[in-house]
């Protein structure tokens, strides 16, 4: 908790509100500031609900390293590792950004897999699966910072 903290402070040169939920396991650190939502904007976009529709403006104008970036931040975030059958994989529910993902993950050479789910009296949701070698080319360029995070999602373990 404190590393993070301390990045972002860097980063951003502002203290955020932090809050623990200690019986869900979670750590939330806030940051109210016009800075960052103006940079976030400046790389995303939606229209009306942001779950549903959040996506990257230039997609074809990003560098490697912004791919990779992004890439590390969804999988850190919004990822799960499984490693029994060495298998990554992040879900969303926002087409746009989904197929963004997809085709950001193919631009680096990898070959995932992609599953649009439909579960009854919930929203379509999207899945972007890599496997086996994939997976481990995918750790290996990435670098996810937080795959002790991915791995205990899916099993109680390390890789």
């Amino acid at each position: 908790k404190e590393k993070q903290i301390i990045f972002l402070n860097k980063i951003f040169n502002k203290k955020p509100n932090c809050f623990v939920i200690p019986k869900k396991n979670v750590f939330i650190i806030r940051y109210y500031s016009r800075g960052i939502y103006n940079l976030l904007k400046e790389h995303l976009e939606w229209n009306g609900v942001k779950t549903y529709s959040v996506r990257l403006r230039n997609i074809d104008d990003t560098s490697k390293d912004f791919k990779i970036g992004f890439l590390r931040g969804l999988f850190d975030t919004d990822g799960s590792f499984y490693k029994p059958k060495h298998r990554i994989s992040y879900g969303t529910v926002s087409k746009k950004l989904s197929l963004q993902t997809l085709n950001l993950i193919k631009s680096l050479g990898l070959f995932p897999k992609y599953y649009i789910l439909n579960p009854p009296n919930r929203s379509r949701f999207y899945s972007i699966v890599l496997h086996g070698e994939q997976t481990r080319k995918f750790i290996k360029l990435i670098n996810p910072r937080n795959i002790d995070k991915l791995a205990r999602q899916s099993f109680n373990g390390r890789i």
